[in-house]
């Protein structure tokens, strides 16, 4: 079952971005999984 949002509700859309694409260690690319959306 859906969740109903008050009518005066206002909404943002974000976009997130990674902020960190390489390994502290050992300086490797990391493995970045962007296919999935998640609607809040």
């Amino acid at each position: 079952m859906r969740f109903c949002w008050p009518e005066d509700t206002n909404f943002q859309h974000l976009v997130l971005d990674v902020e960190q694409d390489c390994c502290d260690e050992c300086g490797r690319r990391l493995h970045i999984c962007d296919h999935r959306i998640r609607h809040i």
